[in-house]
């Protein structure tokens, strides 16, 4: 919630998507804040940081250190991992495709909640919360804490929001999470206002819907906005035709991006890309008995 040098957010954003604190304090590590209160006391020294990107899309970050009685980094150390980190930024994309346990059980009861104090400390937590807790994998939490990075990134975006100039925007911060199960999770958090009272935090959690996922599978497949529209709607059973009276283009241009779709895909026919959509997001919830909603997703 402070400004420092070599931000993660500023590294995806910018020309660059490496970054070292020793150049970006011209030597001096003590001009960081993050250095002082962090690295010094656990005795290290120079940072450098990655941001995985392809196109546009950040997939993670990277974070390598230093010995304090270590050199700092060099321009060639850190030229070589910009030159990774492209590979590793598409080998997160295509693991969001293959990875994840199968879900084998049924999820938690309706939505979880938990209240925090302002020091991100856990003050209260309803059970279907700590249904939700005990599916996030263990590497998602960082070290002994009580709560996993998830809960803590989103609510910090609370405080740092509520510390700016301006008024937490609508809708509040918010983060995707995966499961250890397969599931995915959408994660916001809000004040809570009480009367005569300091008001918690409230991170709630509550499985993802088709609408909030569709976006994040679509770059994953490296889909431009316009396949991805295609892509849904042949999931829909819509014919090519369809498709392109619903879109307002050429049934040759529809079958253009069929052909895009396809080679991203990694399929030959629609027949075969709505059965890779459906043995990835359909198949494993419909092993655990669960039938589809109105919508056609899996409550």
């Amino acid at each position: 919630m402070q400004e420092d040098a070599v931000k993660f957010a500023r590294l995806a954003r910018g020309r660059s998507p490496v970054g070292t604190l020793g150049a970006a304090t011209r030597g001096e590590l003590t001009r960081s804040t993050r250095y002082q209160e962090i690295l010094a006391p656990m005795d290290l020294g120079d940072e450098l940081r990655a941001a995985l990107v392809v196109g546009s899309k950040c997939w993670g970050f990277m974070c390598l250190h230093r010995e304090r009685s270590s050199p700092n980094f060099t321009t060639a150390e850190a030229a070589f991992l910009a030159k990774l980190t492209p590979h590793l930024a598409e080998g997160l994309r295509t693991a969001l495709l293959i990875g994840g346990a199968p879900v084998t059980s049924p999820p938690p009861d309706g939505p979880g909640l938990v209240l925090l104090a302002d020091d991100l400390s856990l003050a209260a937590i309803t059970p279907a919360a700590e249904g939700w807790l005990a599916e996030v994998a263990r590497s998602d939490w960082p070290g002994s804490s009580e709560l996993p990075e998830a809960v803590c990134a989103v609510a910090a975006r609370l405080l740092a929001l509520e510390h700016g100039a301006h008024t937490p925007p609508s809708p509040m911060p918010r983060t995707r999470l995966r499961t250890a199960s397969g599931r995915w999770l959408v994660l916001h958090a809000s004040r809570l206002r009480a009367a005569g009272t300091e008001g918690r935090i409230a991170v709630i959690f509550e499985e993802a819907r088709p609408s909030e996922i569709a976006p994040l599978i679509v770059d994953a497949y490296g889909l431009t906005k316009r396949e991805g529209e295609i892509t849904r709607l042949v999931l829909r059973g819509l014919s090519t035709a369809e498709v392109s009276e619903e879109l307002h283009i050429t049934p040759n241009t529809v079958r253009d991006h069929f052909k895009a779709i396809f080679d991203k895909v990694g399929v030959r026919s629609r027949r075969e890309l709505v059965g890779q959509v459906f043995a990835q997001q359909y198949q494993p919830r419909m092993a655990t008995g669960h039938e589809p909603d109105a919508d056609g997703w899996f409550a």
